[in-house]
């Protein structure tokens, strides 16, 4: 069995259909046709139903492709631990939150590594939670942080049961206003719902919640109406908006003291509503982690302690 035509397999289930699956494995349609169909023919089972919007899996074939997954998976993972004893590559997979503390942590990583004479491969993913269980889950990640609000715990214990991932709490945190110095809502003694009618929300608009508290999008009628939001759709432009526009604010896990002191900002506790939220390391069952992701969850941790009164540890 070709362990290259399982991962052909995986591709086409995962993009339902062979032209799409093609166009991803940078092969040509017909190339990728004949090699599902001479595979199906070698294994005896019908793998996909052929219609006229592309493929779908029989009963037998997502049998079959999960069976697949699994061998994929282990495959990755004997290759992820003879990643940990080449001291000439270094090997990072990681699907995150938006998030500075993350990032900061990331940066931090690689300024540590003497990348000379080393091959380099280095995957750093911002998505929403259920992308990055996804990710997880099939390998298209070694390891994973997922985010979610306090009352939505047990759905995704569950869930990530069901996907046979290991978790385990990294941070536990309130939602804060991110802001400019030089907005009004800084001279405020104390910070309400209401003194946000007349501020512009800064949102990013291609991740999926929870990406800013519940809160900020449960106010009262009159706010709703009268919402001043701004969305925007990569991380650069963000400092320079809040800068540029003093009557903008957004939604954020706490954020690194370097990062607020290098863009002129500062958080804002609105004391009148508490938006608890966690934060959860994620993996396949049975994965070791590797020296790379092992210095990675350390940085992350040192950035909690320095900044925010956690514990630097290490794993």
């Amino acid at each position: 069995m070709n362990l290259l035509h399982l991962k052909y397999v995986i591709e086409v289930a995962k993009a339902g259909s062979i032209s799409k699956a093609a166009n991803h494995l940078y092969m040509n349609q017909p190339h990728l046709s004949k090699i599902i169909k001479e595979f199906e023919e070698t294994m005896h089972i019908k793998i996909f139903e052929r219609t006229s919007k592309g493929v779908v899996p029989t009963k037998k074939g997502a049998e079959f492709i999960e069976r697949a997954k699994d061998i994929i998976r282990q495959v990755d993972q004997m290759e992820a631990l003879y990643c940990n004893y080449d001291e000439k590559s270094v090997h990072l997979d990681v699907s995150v939150p938006r998030a500075s503390y993350i990032a900061n942590a990331f940066t931090n990583y690689l300024s540590k590594i003497n990348f000379q004479d080393k091959k380099i491969t280095v995957n750093y993913r911002e998505t929403n939670s259920f992308d990055t269980i996804k990710a997880v889950y099939e390998g298209d990640a070694n390891i994973g942080i997922i985010r979610f609000f306090q009352d939505e715990e047990s759905y995704f214990i569950n869930l990530l049961k069901s996907k046979e991932l290991e978790y385990k709490e990294i941070y536990k945190f309130n939602y804060q206003l991110l802001v400019s110095k030089e907005n009004p809502l800084v001279y405020k003694k104390e910070v309400k719902l209401k003194d946000l009618k007349d501020q512009i929300e800064i949102t990013h608009g291609d991740v999926s919640l929870p990406e800013r508290p519940l809160v900020s999008t449960n106010r009262n009628s009159e706010i709703r109406q009268n919402k001043k939001e701004i969305s925007i759709y990569e991380r650069g432009i963000q400092f320079e908006l809040l800068n540029c526009l003093p009557h903008c604010y957004m939604w954020v896990s706490p954020m690194p003291k370097q990062v607020l002191n290098r863009y002129n900002l500062t958080t804002l506790t609105l004391k009148e509503h508490k938006a608890i939220s966690y934060d959860w390391l994620i993996l396949r069952k049975g994965y070791r982690l590797s020296k790379e992701d092992l210095s990675f969850i350390d940085e992350i941790h040192c950035i909690i302690q320095n900044n925010y009164g956690g514990i630097c540890q290490k794993e």
